[in-house]
């Protein structure tokens, strides 16, 4: 792609030396620059978090951020051929400066709007590769742009730590304002040692003429697209970078939701790609390009890239994806450096800075990304789909606002999985006429051979029914000592046997047995009361209740009570296996760690306590030991109750306005819940109100208490596995081209486990 034309105009007056200064200090300011955009993103994030913006806000912004870029690209690589790149340079660190000025002073979601409006000059990238064009022949060229790339990887690595330390330690303004000093010294190093002009004289006088059009002259800078090899070079690159685009903007999905990783894991694997792209700029392009020729590079960079996401879709294990991604790397790092120098070489040596700044406007494809909310403000449910519900799904990722091209790398990416598959069992209980009123609550006690299902229900006479798995009736509880049963739990004391087992009902009646948390044995003879029977209050001391809504148990028997059942109290309490009050947390309100009615509770693997928060519409998870906060998973309805399986890698939630008994996968890492992965619904006709629900400790089986039906309905488990093919069926547009997914059931295996 080289010219002879282009070796002739190389400049031949600078010495070595000259060059060699201005590549160090180009150097020095890139990755000082590249620590300064970075510290500037993550005082724009917890900036963008404390201003409350929401997901669509933020979405909007990234759009005027790309939509910036874009329209400065070809503009400024105008002005760098006609006023040098020693001054485009001062003109992006400048723009620098004043983006992180207006962030240092945002206090309104306006304000960051107008932060964004100088990101239009801010192109560090394209003017360093204007010097490195001026500053080297066209046979160095590619190796000098490529160690560019690897000082910005280096500033990558410093920005992010100090970035985050300042905003920790000091405040978010503090930051932008360290952003701003250290780009006006980056001004200053640029005015001392780059030179003003270093194209050679013949290409000066060149320049000389072409002063005396504008910066914003059109046809200048749409003239360069009228050369064959220039439009060839970017239509490639757009191609080029259609799917490496698509596949990072739902990349962060696939390492939370298929690959479980954490963000200390994600950091790593993070580090670890821009390590190998900073080797592969800085020092195998200067290895590569002295043995191939460009086109040869180019053609091995494309297989690896496409090798690499071929093995990548059956990619299941964290090493695996270090694999198959170190390839698409390397070459889409190569690929980059070729054919923005290859550029440069096929225009004229006056035109090298107009290259440059067309090369940026081939990344048009970052507007893909900018609907992707904040990963926090994420609605998880959009991240994370099951492969037999991918028609429905692509419907709703449609109504979101994400490209719809994301479900075709999202569905590649994910694993086939083993599915819950929830059927009825129509004939439980055996019998008919079993209840008397509101079913509201149930749980199973399996002990050795026995199995035993309480059902707790609201009527005047039996407050508690009890049944065996397969749906025989085998006693009830008269007692007149509960108003109106709303929570049960049964618990085994630590060794004990079936007579051992405690069975604790919430009463949230307004009577004379109201307000309390009782234990029973599993007789229905009241042993324990906890709270002030007939007594609404928030006393610690003495314990008081008001609508005492659920309660949970610890391996070491500490329990967890939720009282707040739209009541005056909003609350999570601990209480030790001797009933002794540890700490309760909570207020009413939407803020970390307040109710807004508190409904259930649960305890995960490693003793984090779940809070379904009800008409907040999310999930709580809490310390175990300390009550302090963790974090959160909202969803799209109110979250009425929670349970995990029997192994603690399941986490049901059910939604009792519209019927869903979501099934979905339990963090694997204490202390971190990224956004959640949706393993199967299990759907129920809204009108019979599901309110509580237990889980089977031996097989799994669902038993769901409903308000509306009267009834208690048993759901048992099967196995099974289902294909989803994917096809890209059709591009269409009138001038507004659209991709279309269509996923296709093919097979579905169901195997019943009895």
């Amino acid at each position: 792609m080289t010219t002879p034309e282009d070796e002739e105009m190389a400049p031949k007056t600078k010495s070595s030396e000259e060059t060699r200064k201005v590549l160090v200090s180009l150097h020095a300011n890139v990755a000082i620059h590249s620590a300064c955009v970075f510290m500037q993103g993550i005082a724009f994030t917890y900036l963008s978090k404390r201003l409350g913006v929401s997901p669509t806000v933020w979405g909007y912004l990234n759009t005027c951020a790309a939509l910036c870029h874009l329209v400065g690209s070809p503009i400024y690589g105008r002005f760098g051929d006609l006023y040098g790149g020693r001054m485009a340079l001062a003109l992006s660190f400048l723009s620098m400066f004043a983006t992180c000025i207006l962030l240092a002073v945002a206090d309104s979601v306006p304000m960051l709007f107008i932060s964004r409006l100088p990101l239009v000059f801010m192109q560090v990238m394209p003017g360093a590769h204007m010097v490195v064009a001026d500053a080297t022949d066209a046979a160095s060229r590619s190796d000098a742009m490529g160690k560019v790339g690897m000082f910005f990887g280096i500033g990558l690595l410093i920005g992010p730590v100090l970035g985050g330390w300042l905003s920790e330690h000091y405040s978010e303004h503090l930051t932008c304002v360290v952003a701003a000093v250290l780009s006006l010294l980056q001004v200053v190093l640029v005015m001392l040692f780059v030179p003003a002009q270093m194209k050679p004289v013949s290409q000066e006088e060149h320049g000389t003429k072409s002063a005396g059009s504008s910066v914003f002259d059109m046809k200048e800078i749409a003239r360069l697209c009228s050369i064959p090899q220039v439009k060839q070079l970017l239509v490639i690159r757009c191609l080029s970078l259609l799917p490496s685009m698509l596949l990072q903007s739902t990349f962060p999905i696939i390492m939370a939701s298929t690959f479980d990783m954490g963000p200390q894991d994600s950091g790593v694997f993070m580090a670890y790609i821009g390590l190998v792209s900073m080797l592969t700029m800085g020092v195998g392009v200067g290895i590569i390009t002295k043995r191939f020729t460009d086109l040869t590079i180019l053609r091995c960079s494309t297989m690896s890239f496409i090798v690499s996401n071929v093995f990548m879709i059956g990619a299941s294990k964290i090493w695996h994806l270090y694999v198959t991604v170190t390839p698409a790397d390397v070459g889409g790092a190569t690929m980059g450096v070729i054919m923005n120098s290859a550029l440069t070489k096929v225009v004229p040596a006056e035109d090298t800075a107009s290259a440059t700044g067309r090369y940026p406007m081939c990344r048009v494809m970052r507007l893909f990304n900018v609907f992707e909310a904040p990963p926090r403000a994420r609605n998880p449910r959009f991240t994370s789909l099951p492969e037999d519900d991918f028609v429905e799904s692509f419907v709703r990722l449609q109504q979101s606002g994400r490209p719809c091209c994301h479900c075709f790398f999202v569905s590649l990416m994910m694993k086939h999985e083993l599915k819950m598959r929830y059927t009825e069992d129509p004939d439980w209980p055996k019998g008919a006429g079993h209840f008397a009123g509101p079913v509201v609550s149930c749980d199973v006690l399996s002990v050795g051979t026995t199995t035993e299902v309480f059902i707790a229900q609201r009527s005047e006479e039996e407050k508690v029914r009890v049944y065996s798995e397969d749906g025989t009736f085998l006693r009830s509880w008269k007692t007149d000592q509960l108003d109106a049963p709303h929570g049960l739990r049964v618990h085994i004391p630590s060794g004990g046997g079936v007579e051992s087992a405690e069975v604790w009902v919430t009463d949230v009646g307004q009577g004379p047995y109201g307000c309390s948390l009782k234990m029973f044995d599993r007789h229905g003879n009241l042993k324990v009361t906890l709270g002030t029977p007939g007594e609404r209050g928030s006393d610690l001391d003495p314990l008081q209740f008001d609508q005492v809504a659920d309660v949970s148990f610890n391996c070491s028997g500490d329990m967890f009570v939720v009282d707040g059942d739209d009541g005056i109290n909003h609350r999570l309490l601990k209480l030790s296996a001797d009933r002794q009050l540890l700490w309760s947390v909570g207020e009413e309100g939407t803020g970390p760690g307040q109710f807004r009615v508190p409904h259930s509770v649960d305890v995960d693997r490693f003793g984090q306590v779940w809070v379904a928060d009800r008409r907040n519409r999310r999930i709580q998870v809490f310390n175990g030991q300390t009550g302090s906060y963790i974090g959160e998973w909202t969803l799209e309805e109110d979250v009425y109750a929670i349970r995990f399986s029997t192994d603690k890698s399941i986490v049901f939630v059910l939604q009792e306005l519209v019927g869903d008994l979501l099934m979905l996968k339990s963090p694997n890492k204490p202390g971190f819940l990224g956004n959640y992965k949706l393993i199967d619904i299990l759907h129920m006709p809204i009108l019979v109100i599901p309110h509580m629900f237990c889980v089977g400790k031996v097989t799994e089986a669902v038993f769901i208490a409903q308000l509306g039906a009267k009834q208690c309905q048993k759901f048992v488990r099967g196995t099974g596995k289902a294909k989803c093919w994917l096809s890209l069926v059709t591009v269409y547009g009138g001038g507004k081209p659209c991709v279309q997914i269509v996923a296709r059931k093919a097979i579905t295996e169901i195997y019943s486990k009895g």
